[in-house]
């Protein structure tokens, strides 16, 4: 009995108005509709109204689906051309080289490495520190561009005497493989400093490191180049290990870790006239004050530039067209700025298109959507017949068109750097930097000589006619006697003056098996206290009997070379 009160006192049973009394209130719920045709309509009806208020937002902002506002771009003020050597007159691999590569680089290179390497080495007190000379360096720079050619597995595989990695192109340089360390592992350009442990300051050293490379760089590429009417905004990417804040790790790009650098280009050849290090890991805080200021050398100049999908922003097209540009280039779908229309959904090979004034956005649905943006097109198509085995015609406008066109031959100018690396790894970021903008230098002075010239001499040809340059320049002025009386077969390192004049070691005589006597030329040289020098050698002249340094030798017969020099120029030669 006393279960069932239990229950017909529950809550269940109590009056309505009990209930409320104690905090509870009536719902009601609202039933679905009975039929699903009157809900999809009315969907329909608010997402057209939602089209409507999109599109009037879209015109208060200036976007039409009209032309109105267009204007044909103006001619470029510049023309092409390559400013070395004479005009009309072709140059030689060498004159290309020294065009990017000036006396000033190998100085830099000496200077840097030879301080750099005595502050590290201040500490120990056993370590002797070898002072590189302007030759050792040109020796190190052909053997990195040696490396470039001839692939091995490692670097010391170089240096190995086993036949089957013999190498016979140190030895004919005369660069030993302790010296190519040492000079590797002390590289530096300018001055060195000592690096900060604080994080914040770890962008500011590491650029340190290669700021007067980049500068030189910079300055020789925008000296000796005028580009043509097309320009390019991209990124390049160098590989590098370990992880700092400087990098970006990626899966999709090579070594996993790698550092950014904001090129602009020639886009018909990819040859670069400006660039900048990115420090923040390929993220642009700015990327409109940055492209802007790479721009800044080339305005009022009616260039047209393409720009990289990581930079396009309307604001950015906006201000370059003020600043006498006409942009184009692809953009994320996900901007903001972008007209609402773009968003509609499409058929394959159909566009959409807005414009405000100069600035035309269209979108384009191929296999996937691509929205572009231009300021030097109309809204037009053109008929064109698909790749694949149907051949089917579509309908492409014309500033997709444009585009591809140009971005394939900015891509192939990776290809070239990427099929000549050098093989080392570092995790001294500066120290990749500058190996990679020393490659890079390469390439263009060899896509410089092609221009001037006319021609199409491969990265590989080239290369070898360098390797070639430096070693002659070495012979010239750099031969030490050192190096040759610790090499006596390296003697045809020795240029010939007229065929009469050339070194030969003294004969010995009955005391001294290895004669020595006193250098002419350097008995001639005063210091500054007014004390002449005395310097002996094993080594004289032939045809004068004149005992000489193997240094000495080109000095002490520029009289004579000048003198024949000018009796062949009085007969014509």
């Amino acid at each position: 009995m006393d279960d069932e009160s239990d229950l017909s006192d529950s809550e269940d049973d109590k009056p309505l108005s009990q209930i409320q009394g104690q905090g509870w209130s009536e719902v009601k719920v609202q039933r679905p509709p009975q039929s699903f045709g009157a809900t999809s309509e009315i969907l329909t009806g608010l997402k057209a109204q939602c089209e409507e208020v999109q599109g009037m937002l879209d015109m208060i902002r200036g976007w039409t689906e009209s032309d109105e506002g267009y204007k044909e771009p103006g001619p470029c003020r510049k023309k092409q051309c390559v400013n070395i050597g004479r005009p009309g007159k072709n140059i030689t691999e060498g004159e290309a080289l020294s065009a990017v590569f000036s006396q000033r680089f190998f100085r830099l290179l000496k200077e840097g490495t030879n301080s750099h390497a005595r502050q590290a080495l201040r500490e120990n007190l056993e370590a002797k520190w070898d002072t590189v000379k302007l030759s050792d360096i040109r020796k190190f720079l052909a053997m990195v561009f040696h490396m470039a050619l001839v692939q091995k597995p490692s670097l010391h595989h170089y240096f190995l005497t086993d036949p089957v990695f013999h190498s016979p192109f140190p030895k004919h340089i005369g660069l030993s493989r302790n010296k190519f360390y040492e000079i590797l592992r002390y590289l530096h350009v300018g001055s060195s400093k000592k690096a900060s442990k604080r994080k914040k300051d770890l962008h500011k050293d590491v650029l340190a490191e290669v700021h007067p490379m980049v500068d030189m760089l910079v300055e020789h590429f925008q000296s000796l180049y005028t580009p043509s009417d097309y320009l390019g905004v991209d990124k390049v990417t160098v590989s590098l290990r370990g992880k700092l804040d400087l990098d970006s790790n990626g899966k999709n790009k090579p070594g996993h870790s790698y550092m950014w650098l904001d090129t602009v280009c020639n886009a018909p050849n990819g040859v670069v006239i400006n660039f900048e290090v990115n420090m923040n890991g390929g993220k642009q805080k700015c990327p409109t004050s940055m492209v802007s200021r790479l721009l800044s050398p080339f305005k009022q100049s009616n260039h047209r530039v393409l720009i990289d999908e990581c930079y396009g922003s309307p604001e950015l097209y906006e201000l370059l067209l003020e600043q006498g540009f006409y942009p184009l280039g692809v953009i994320n779908s996900t901007n903001k700025s972008l007209p609402s229309a773009l968003h509609h959904p499409i058929l394959r090979w159909n566009t959409i298109s807005r414009r405000k004034k100069q600035l035309l956005a269209i979108r384009w649905k191929d296999r996937c959507n691509l929205i572009v943006l231009s300021t030097m097109h109309k809204d037009e198509t053109v008929r064109i017949e698909s790749r694949s085995k149907s051949q089917e015609v579509m309908m492409k406008p014309t500033a997709v068109l444009t585009y591809e066109k140009y971005k394939n031959r900015m891509d192939l100018r990776h290809q070239l750097i990427s099929h000549h690396p050098m093989k080392h790894s570092t995790i001294k970021k500066g120290k990749k930097l500058l190996l990679h903008l020393i490659m890079v230098g390469t390439v263009y002075a060899c896509k410089y000589y092609n221009i001037k010239n006319q021609c199409k001499i491969s990265m590989t040809d080239f290369m070898s006619k360098v390797i070639t340059r430096l070693i002659s320049d070495i012979m010239e002025t750099d031969v030490t006697s050192d190096y040759l009386r610790s090499s006596p077969s390296s003697l045809h390192l020795c240029r010939y003056i007229d065929g009469d004049h050339f070194p030969v070691t003294l004969p010995p005589t009955v005391c001294k098996p290895y004669a020595f006597r006193q250098c002419a030329y350097c008995a001639t040289l005063v210091d500054g206290d007014g004390n002449r020098f005395r310097k002996e050698s094993r080594w004289y002249c032939a045809h004068c009997q004149v005992p000489l340094c193997v240094g000495c030798f080109l000095p002490y017969h520029k009289p004579q070379i000048s003198a024949v020099k000018s009796t062949l120029a009085s007969m014509g030669w």
